[in-house]
């Protein structure tokens, strides 16, 4: 966010958020703690002791849809909360809210709930987070996905939603990563326990990003692959193919060939291997992901007789794409760091 800088007397001053004033309780001739990080860049950290009694009360209106009800209870977690109490006209919703909370907001617990009022509670000290070990095991998450997905198509199992379960675990990692980069570019000692500036922080925050989408794309996948629709692809509207030998053989050899691929990525990011990180980068032109999607797009195109084949092509062809150009930014951002 912006600010302007105003003169008092002999010095300059600027004024603080109210938001963060108010989250803090921050009083007149309370201290703060400021600190250059690097060329350009200062971060104030409040020294008051952030206590568990950092209360967020949340009202939710009749008829609100679930996923607005969730966004508030999720902005609350990402800010660091420590009680977030939901109250309204929760009879319809509650049951659903509790749920998807527990499933993708790790540390949140219940711990009063009635028709009227819901109370979740942070047992996190997010401050003992080990942030590298999340974000890799975010890596580590969806290699697993991958292998999951490959070892299924080769066997002819029915996927149903266990991709989109494991992603789940994804999901989760990831929101609890924000967090905890939230927290650090407004606590600077916690920024120098993760040993990260502002600079390396942002371009973590880019890469768990596509990482997450990753997720979303290998979910994708694994719908496109099953021939019985579940709950979760009617209601996003995935539709059904039949499945054939060579789509699974090309399918397959994809998902290999990415998993060979993430795999030294995470280890550059994490071993601070750079050169390799380039290697990687530069030599995204000649990967074997990019020659199976090719083979598949002539597959395509000599079908013209075989239309179910063509659009499950064009469908699988539209989601191995992100993979791959989203493995290429995270590369990239390896590169930088």
């Amino acid at each position: 966010m912006k600010r302007k800088i105003i003169r008092l007397g002999d010095s300059y001053a600027i004024s603080l958020p109210k938001g963060w004033i108010e989250h803090y309780a921050i009083k007149k001739s309370d201290e703060v703690d400021i600190e250059e990080i690097n060329s350009g860049t200062l971060t104030i950290n409040c020294l008051k002791k952030e206590t568990e009694e950092i209360i967020d009360t949340i009202h939710i209106d009749r008829d609100e849809p679930m996923e607005h009800i969730f966004a508030k209870i999720y902005r609350s977690y990402i800010n660091g909360f420590k009680t977030i109490i939901l109250t309204g006209q929760l009879d319809k919703n509650q049951y659903e809210v509790i749920k998807k909370v527990q499933k993708r907001l790790i540390g949140l617990e219940v711990m009063e709930q009635s028709e009227k009022r819901i109370i979740f509670k942070d047992f996190i000290h997010i401050e003992d987070i080990d942030l590298d070990k999340f974000t890799s095991n975010i890596f580590n998450h969806l290699i697993g996905m991958a292998t999951e997905l490959a070892d299924d198509i080769k066997n002819k199992k029915e996927i149903g939603d266990k991709i989109k379960d494991m992603d789940a675990a994804v999901d989760r990692t990831t929101n609890l990563v924000f967090r905890c980069l939230n927290l650090a570019l407004k606590d600077s000692q916690y920024m120098k326990k993760t040993k990260k500036d502002t600079h390396e922080l942002m371009i973590l925050s880019r890469i768990i990003k596509n990482l997450e989408k990753i997720g979303n794309m290998l979910v994708g996948i694994s719908y496109y692959m099953n021939e019985t629709p579940t709950k979760n692809m009617k209601e996003y509207g995935y539709m059904l193919f039949k499945r054939d030998n060579q789509i699974d053989t090309y399918t397959i050899q994809f998902l290999n060939d990415w998993i060979g691929y993430i795999k030294p990525i995470r280890d550059a990011l994490f071993k601070k291997k750079t050169e390799r990180a380039i290697e990687i980068y530069t030599d995204r032109r000649t990967r074997k992901t990019m020659d199976i999607i090719f083979k598949m797009q002539n597959e395509s195109s000599e079908k013209e007789n075989r239309d179910i084949d063509r659009a499950h092509i064009e469908k699988l062809v539209s989601h191995f794409e992100p993979v791959i150009s989203l493995s290429y930014d995270i590369a990239k951002d390896v590169i930088v760091l």
